[in-house]
């Protein structure tokens, strides 16, 4: 599995989002939550160029968020997600460091009344 980014997410009159912009493992979902957050950011830049006159230069700030997102985000962890879960990072003490964040979390208690 591996992790890909286009250079820019816009060029000229096209604008990559989603799959055609970048690909990542799909351990955790990322590149499904980074692809809906694209369009997200997408659609308030297209519609301040479309409704409002809007330069269209905004475009090239969407593209550099949103790259950068999938670039320093997403991408790094859903690296770590892959190795967690397919590699357990090798055993013993690494698996133990990268599992310690996990056991950290409040856990999730369900209470139940009876009547």
């Amino acid at each position: 599995m591996h992790q890909r980014s286009a250079p820019r997410y816009r060029l000229g009159r096209a604008v990559l989002a989603g799959d055609a912009a970048h690909v990542t493992n799909p351990t955790g979902g990322l590149g499904l939550t980074s692809g809906l957050f694209d369009s997200f950011a997408l659609y308030p830049a297209l519609s301040a160029i479309v409704q409002e006159g809007a330069d269209e230069r905004v475009l090239d700030r969407y593209s550099d968020a949103r790259r950068d997102a999938f670039i320093h985000r997403a991408s790094p962890q859903a690296i770590a997600n892959k190795r967690l879960i397919f590699h357990a990072n090798g055993g013993g003490q690494a698996l133990e460091e990268a599992v310690a964040g996990l056991r950290r979390l409040a856990p999730i208690r369900l209470s139940c009344s009876s009547g």
